[in-house]
């Protein structure tokens, strides 16, 4: 998931209940504002990770279900409150998600919990009315991430909103659009498997760090056997063919 794309290999990872209070089987939910071309690829892999990984412990084979719109994960979480989430923890904390949820593991990328967003333009373009586009979890950070003389740029800039960083690099490299805002990892892929296009962008800000993914468990949701059993499922990924083939699919290293 180098491309959530979340961002990113962004994920979310979710046990639900039922109205008669029984476990649903296992549901993977995940966020892909811009980690990955084919969330179904990763949806297919994930699940069958899982389910070789879980299938002798007794607990419920997963199902999983990619999720590349931010509004659409803060629907799901507030009208199940799923046993687990696999997100930032900034994103929880300002859409005011994360109480009665505990972090148990990072996602480790590049062999590094953080990065950053950039602001991306044609070199020697200069701040005016151009399109600038962005992945929606993009725009999430933008106010809180980014200092204040770039969001006065990006003010004067008309905004469009896509699912994926990708889909916004590439826009800026097709040159149908003069600004992008993309993951710092997205772009240095693009830049190791297309080198010329370093010539052709400028970065023009960098943004604060932003946390990689934490899983996070809704507590007093699991006993310690099944939670042990789960966490070492993730914790165990990099250690595993196939586990390394998902990892590599989400641009990350492991599971700490």
């Amino acid at each position: 998931m180098r491309l959530f794309n979340t961002t990113i290999l962004v994920f979310f990872a979710c046990w639900s209940w039922t109205l008669a209070a029984d476990r649903d089987p296992l549901r993977v939910v995940f966020l892909d504002p811009g980690f990955t071309r084919s969330p179904l690829q990763l949806k297919t892999r994930l699940d069958t990770y899982l389910t070789e990984r879980l299938k002798k412990s007794g607990l419920a084979a997963p199902s999983s279900q990619p999720i590349d719109q931010i509004e659409s994960l803060v629907e799901f979480v507030k009208a199940r409150r799923p046993a687990v989430i696999i997100t930032s923890g900034q994103l929880l904390k300002q859409r005011q998600l994360d109480k009665g949820y505990t972090p148990k593991l990072n996602l480790v990328c590049h062999q590094t919990r953080d990065y950053s967003l950039l602001l991306l333009a044609h070199k020697g373009a200069k701040p005016g009315n151009q399109p600038l586009m962005a992945s929606s979890y993009g725009f999430e950070f933008l106010r809180d991430y980014f200092p204040q003389d770039t969001l006065t740029i990006l003010s004067s800039s008309r905004m469009i909103q896509t699912k994926k960083d990708l889909d916004g690099l590439m826009a800026l490299v097709n040159k149908q659009v003069d600004w992008a805002v993309i993951s710092d990892y997205v772009f240095a892929l693009l830049i190791e498997t297309h080198p010329d296009f370093k010539e052709q962008l400028a970065i023009h800000k960098n943004s604060k760090k932003v946390s990689y993914p934490s899983l996070f468990i809704k507590e007093n949701m699991f006993n310690s056997k099944d939670l042990e059993l789960l966490l070492a499922a993730f914790r165990d990924m990099d250690k595993d063919p196939a586990g390394r083939e998902l990892l590599k699919l989400m641009g990350c290293d492991s599971w700490q």
